[in-house]
């Protein structure tokens, strides 16, 4: 799909092309989200996993029928480059401002693991409530990412701002989720899932929008592949944090993994 983006979509055009494409994933989230809660609720533990296992595989079968072969191979010198720099996050030290957006991406991405592994234990054990609960706070998070979406698609000019932004942005999203364990209302709760989606929909887009305008397109794989790297040694040390730190209660690991 970089490939694709870079090769065929204008620069002008991309935040809102990358846009209209979380649109789809939110609409996507929010009525699997909104569903799921429910269906745990009327089936057993292990039917609703085999309806949401059924689900996973349709979207593989259309994806296979009716995706087309996105694959650019490019055989120039340039992409077949060795050296330090070449491979690997010492690619980092040449390209320093794709380091920034890899940052921005994966900080958010963080909040978003950090959301997932703690509000169950946070809605079953402080809120005393149930999976359709749980739903809802997922949904309010994807309505607030399909409506940031929204608002990029009708953005005709470049809106992809600064890296220092988006990383101001992501300490405002960390201080919030610090003080969600401490609301005691769950409109409220709401609220602030819905704030952080709006948040986290609006860095990812606008970093995947700086990725695509600043990588050069031989290096689009190495460079996503040490992207995710980065996102999955932060996700390590979240999903760690549970097992180190077993003593803290969910608040506390809230306001731990907040703050790191």
């Amino acid at each position: 799909m970089d490939y694709f983006m870079k090769a065929y979509v204008p620069e002008a055009e991309r935040m809102q092309k990358l846009a209209s494409l979380n649109i789809v994933a939110q609409i996507a989230l929010i009525a699997g989200t909104g569903f799921a809660g429910v269906i745990i609720s009327l089936l057993s533990f292990d039917h609703a996993f085999l309806a949401i296992s059924f689900c996973g595989l349709l979207a593989a079968l259309a994806g296979a029928r009716f995706l087309p072969n996105l694959t650019v191979v490019d055989r120039t010198s340039a992409a077949r480059r060795k050296g330090a720099f070449s491979v690997g996050p010492l690619m980092y030290f040449k390209y320093p401002s794709l380091f920034s957006v890899a940052c921005c991406a994966a900080l958010v991405f963080s909040i978003g693991q950090i959301t997932n592994t703690l509000l169950p234990g946070l809605i079953n054990i402080y809120f005393q409530r149930t999976s359709i609960s749980y739903s809802l706070v997922e949904a309010a998070w994807a309505i607030g990412a399909f409506c940031v979406s929204a608002f990029l698609v009708g953005k005709i000019n470049n809106f992809f701002g600064r890296n220092a932004q988006d990383l101001l942005l992501i300490a405002g999203m960390a201080g919030m989720l610090a003080i969600v364990p401490y609301l005691k209302d769950f409109a409220i709760l709401l609220a602030a899932h819905l704030l952080l989606g709006a948040g986290f929909a609006f860095v990812r887009i606008r970093s995947e929008t700086r990725f695509l305008a600043s990588c050069p397109m031989p290096l689009l794989g190495r460079f996503r592949a040490n992207g995710l790297c980065l996102a999955n040694l932060i996700g390590l040390m979240v999903f760690s944090a549970r097992i180190v730190f077993h003593e803290l209660s969910v608040p506390g690991l809230y306001l731990l993994l907040a703050g790191g």
